[in-house]
């Protein structure tokens, strides 16, 4: 996933999804076959994944301004789907999606 362009957002993927694609399992999907890792995230999760984000966004636009622009734009169907989830509001949304504010 992290090497190819998505469409889909990679907090909808489930166990399985991660098993295809070769990729480490999140520990909430351990051992739960039908959720997504979004569908998982409490508040408090959702507010650590969004200052990871935000951490991650700052160094990458300094050191690789082509990184940025795709891990933002992974970054915003994410976003887009926790907004479906319900788990951030439509004004946080609109906030969080401004991309100036990602880099230095």
């Amino acid at each position: 996933m992290k090497n190819e362009t998505i469409s889909i957002s990679a907090l909808a993927w489930t166990r399985a999804d991660f098993e295809k694609a070769g990729e480490d399992i999140p520990e909430s999907l351990i051992s739960d076959d039908f959720h997504t890792e979004g569908e998982l995230m409490s508040r408090e999760e959702v507010d650590v994944w969004l200052a990871d984000s935000y951490k991650t966004f700052l160094v990458v636009s300094e050191r690789n301004p082509e990184a940025f622009d795709r891990l933002y734009d992974e970054f915003v169907i994410d976003v887009h789907y926790l907004l479906e989830l319900g788990k951030i509001s439509n004004e946080e949304a609109a906030a969080i999606l401004i991309k100036s504010n990602y880099s230095l």
